[in-house]
């Protein structure tokens, strides 16, 4: 924002409606110290599938007390553009409106496309809900940004996938229609990014019927072998009992044949002293009966091995390894010098960096006083913007696997312009982020590249 406007208060969150073919992305109380009057600074987004030419809305403005502070709303057109699909556009707008406004309702009125086409309605833009963090895909994060990557290495993953009733919103936190199915900033495609995450819950799906299933085969096998258990256990009591009757019978034939032979035995006992005994005349014998005598057998003894001496061992001396000195991996962030406190948090979201890093990271900075020292005689002197903007974050890689090179909002400069200035710095492995605020040249993370090669040259020393 020029520094004729000072910012008063900036309104978070992503404003849409169903029917409306943008989305509110940004809004802007701010003081225009020139004039002495609030103004509106509203950033939309063309969530159609056409070109936008034109676009009329309706603003609201109610007090601290929730009271409109005019009984007619305020109407303002934006016309002489050509908006893509995915584009924003407004930024630059600023309306005028009262002092006492605190809050805005803002209506999309009518828009215009390309072909002629329009549209009209009375679409009042309501607050959308926060994406999700990434992290709270709690188990499948890690596998969806496996996922993510091997299909699009270079996409940013800051939200996860939401496929709602109306619209879908990317990882990198935009949204769209669904009759958009690519992403206009970071290029997914709706249906891969879904289909990652589609895939992973089916995974999940079929291993919990597997386990589910896996708990059932478990849960029958312990129930057979219970009921073989008792099956076993029922035979053993059929064959105890069916060995009890057997002996109860051995009894009764014993006793049906004991009994008879007893009472005759008694009968006899009683009977014999009343019977005269015959003489019987026998001769006796003796016979001697001689014992064999046995020699013992002697015993054999066996002498006792010796154990074989103990043989002495030398220690085989092994040379000393030379070990390669540590891989140092300490990202090297060059920030544009002239970035004010919004552009920066942008620009540190776009090359993978948090307020928080900047102890963990080395941090240089680069002005527009580098970029003529460096850039002088080497590129298009024109393309030397007033204010250094464009950031670098050069993180190294393993030795041998080369430069990875991707940008952000930059139009002049190529990707194959820093890895040429990267590799005369002295960068032969690492991945390098470039990203400005907004669409510019990107000389700065040239000079920006040549002035870190400076600073390690100078830290090596």
């Amino acid at each position: 924002m020029a520094s004729q406007y000072r910012k008063i208060e900036d309104f978070p969150g992503i404003y849409w409606e169903k029917e409306s073919p943008v989305a509110l992305e940004k809004i802007r109380l701010a003081r225009d110290t020139y004039r002495g009057a609030n103004v509106l600074q509203l950033t939309f987004r063309n969530v159609s599938n056409a070109n936008i030419y034109g676009l009329s809305i309706s603003i609201a403005m109610k007090d601290f007390a929730g009271k409109k502070v005019l009984k007619k709303d305020i109407e303002y057109n934006y016309y002489g553009m050509e908006t893509a699909p995915g584009k924003t556009f407004g930024s630059d707008d600023y309306i005028y409106v009262e002092p006492e406004g605190k809050s805005f309702q803002i209506t999309v009125k009518r828009a215009e496309f390309s072909e002629g086409a329009m549209f009209r309605g009375s679409s009042l833009l309501a607050l959308m809900p926060e994406p999700s963090d990434l992290e709270t895909l709690g188990e499948f994060q890690e596998p969806f940004t496996e996922g993510m990557a091997a299909m699009y290495p270079k996409a940013k993953l800051l939200h996860a996938p939401e496929d709602k009733l109306y619209y879908w919103r990317c990882t990198c936190g935009h949204i769209y229609p669904h009759t958009m199915a690519k992403c206009s900033v970071c290029n997914v495609k709706k249906e891969n990014m879904l289909q990652i995450l589609k895939d992973l819950k089916a995974q999940k799906q079929a291993a919990l019927k597997a386990a589910a299933l896996a708990e059932k085969e478990r849960l029958e096998a312990q129930e057979r072998a219970r009921l073989e258990e008792e099956e076993k256990r029922r035979r053993e009591e059929e064959l105890e009992k069916q060995r009890q009757e057997e002996k109860k019978k051995k009894r009764r034939r014993f006793l049906a044949v004991f009994l008879p032979l007893a009472a005759a035995c008694l009968l006899l006992f009683v009977l014999w002293p009343h019977v005269k005994p015959r003489p019987v005349i026998s001769d006796s014998t003796e016979t001697a009966v001689g014992s064999e005598s046995s020699e013992p057998i002697p015993s054999t003894e066996t002498e006792p091995t010796q154990s074989p001496e103990p043989v002495e061992t030398q220690p085989i001396e092994s040379e000393p390894v030379e070990t390669q000195p540590p891989f140092d991996a300490t990202p090297l962030a060059v920030l544009g010098q002239d970035l004010d406190e919004e552009d920066m948090r942008l620009v540190l979201r776009l090359i993978g960096m948090e307020q928080d890093d900047f102890d963990k990271f080395d941090v240089i900075y680069v002005s527009s006083e580098d970029e003529i020292s460096y850039l002088t005689g080497r590129y298009e002197e024109d393309r030397f913007g007033g204010r250094s903007l464009t950031s670098v974050l050069i993180t190294p890689t393993e030795p041998g696997s080369g430069l990875n090179v991707s940008t952000y909002n930059i139009t002049y400069c190529t990707e194959e312009m820093y890895a040429e200035l990267l590799l005369e710095a002295g960068f032969t492995d690492a991945d390098v982020v470039v990203a400005g605020p907004h669409k510019i040249s990107g000389t700065a993370a040239l000079a920006g590249i040549l002035k870190a090669g400076d600073y390690l040259k100078e830290e090596l020393e």
